[in-house]
């Protein structure tokens, strides 16, 4: 989960869909302000305190999200996800 302030974008991370990659790719761009969670040390080592203080974690949900960042954000941030295949999805589960 990437909540990018200086860039003005959310990324819902969901399982089994590359966004490992996906954050990979952007925590290079991320500024002091940036919120990702997840797949690097320092998202590591953030997400236990997001878990606790606001619910969110790696995997949160999109509604998790929004109930965080308010409604003015969610509208005004541009907010994107990568889907799979579920057949490969599925596969990828239990592989």
């Amino acid at each position: 989960m990437i909540i990018s302030n200086s860039h003005r974008f959310v990324f819902v991370h969901l399982h089994k869909t590359a966004g490992t990659a996906v954050t990979d790719a952007f925590v290079p761009t991320l500024a002091w302000n940036d919120i990702f969670l997840g797949s690097e040390t320092v998202g590591n080592e953030l997400e236990p305190y997001f878990r606790r203080r606001f619910g969110l974690h790696k995997h949160a949900a999109a509604w998790a999200i929004r109930r965080v960042i308010g409604d003015t954000l969610w509208r005004d941030y541009f907010i994107f996800s990568v889907v799979r295949n579920p057949y490969a999805r599925a596969v990828s589960t239990y592989t």
